[in-house]
C-alpha cells in the first residue's frame, strides 16, 4: 500500500503559519466571505482523508477550538513532550513520538492511506517526504 500525504497549510508571504506564541489570528484578515469559502474547502478536504497528523504546537492551538472541528477523524499528534492524550469530547486522538517513515508505515498497516499533515515544524512536514 502506498500512502497519499496531503499538506494543507495557510502561510504568510514570509513563510510563517503562526505567530511566535502559536496564535493564528492573522488568518482572520481575509473578510467573512473569503473565510467562509476557505472553511468550506477545509471541511471538504477533511471528508476525503483517513487520518490527520499534526505537530504538538498545532495541536496546542486547535485543542482550544470549540466545538472540536475534526469529529471522530483519527488524529495523530507528533510529540516528544506529551505523555497523556487530552480528553476532548468526540475526539479520536493519539500521541506518537515516531520518525515520519515509521509513522507512515504504522498508519498504512492500519489501512489509513490518505493522510493529511498539518503543522510547520520540519519533522512534521517531512511526513510527506518519507
Amino acid at each position: 500500500m502506498s500512502s497519499e500525504v496531503i499538506v494543507y497549510i495557510a502561510a504568510s508571504l514570509d513563510g510563517y503559519i503562526a505567530h511566535s506564541d502559536g496564535s493564528i489570528d492573522w488568518l482572520d484578515i481575509t473578510g467573512p466571505e473569503e473565510t467562509e469559502r476557505n472553511m468550506s474547502d477545509f471541511v471538504e478536504l477533511l471528508k476525503t482523508v483517513d487520518c490527520l497528523v499534526m505537530g504538538r504546537m498545532t495541536f496546542d492551538t486547535v485543542k482550544q477550538f470549540s466545538p472540536w472541528p475534526y469529529g471522530a477523524l483519527p488524529i495523530v499528534v507528533l510529540s516528544t513532550t506529551l505523555s497523556e492524550t487530552p480528553l476532548i469530547e468526540g475526539a479520536n486522538i493519539r500521541i506518537r513520538s515516531a520518525q515520519p517513515a515509521d509513522l507512515l508505515r504504522d498508519l498504512e498497516s492500519e489501512g489509513l492511506s490518505r493522510i493529511y499533515v498539518d503543522g510547520g515544524v520540519p519533522s512534521t512536514v517531512s511526513c510527506g517526504k518519507a
